[in-house]
């Protein structure tokens, strides 16, 4: 939240972590543009934001759309923030997703954030998944819980590691 200042432009992945943020910051004065179902559900009753839906193909699975429309809509907007959720990250600042159309439009999304965040617990760390979407250098932060074994190894990569409580 300390990363969030009224009148910011905002990209919200979709994902479970990122549907908390978006409960936290429900009366905020902010721009919220997200592919996410489950978001904009949450947030459409929020008299102070400005809510943008991404279109394009729904992802049951992830409760997003995405695709060619999903991408082209992202790329006409600038984002002060993007918050993204991962399917996993690895040891090398590698983030993941379980799906490559998935990870095109979170590709879209990082070209155009001045700061681009993954919000993702330390259970992800380490884990398999298909296609890559970040590698050291797209990432600013890594915000992830006190489960996590490896900041210095981030911060040697480029990427702030904040850990939530």
């Amino acid at each position: 939240l300390e990363l969030i200042q009224d009148g910011d432009t905002i990209y919200l992945d979709s994902g479970s972590t990122i549907a908390n943020l978006a409960q936290l910051i429900m009366n905020r004065s902010l721009r919220i543009i997200t592919n996410s179902l489950q978001v904009m559900n949450l947030l459409a009753d929020s008299p102070e934001l400005g809510l943008i839906a991404v279109g394009g193909n729904y992802r049951l699975e992830a409760g997003s759309f995405i695709g060619p429309v999903a991408i082209e809509s992202i790329r006409r907007f600038q984002f002060d923030l993007a918050f993204l959720g991962s399917t996993a990250f690895s040891d090398r600042g590698q983030f993941f997703s379980q799906n490559l159309i998935e990870s095109q439009v979170k590709e879209a999304v990082i070209s155009h954030a001045r700061r681009r965040i993954v919000m993702a617990d330390s259970s992800k760390y380490g884990a398999a998944a298909f296609s890559v979407f970040a590698r050291p250098g797209d990432i600013d932060i890594l915000v992830t819980d006190k489960g996590f074994p490896d900041s210095g190894k981030f911060k040697s990569l480029g990427i702030e590691v904040i850990l939530a409580d």
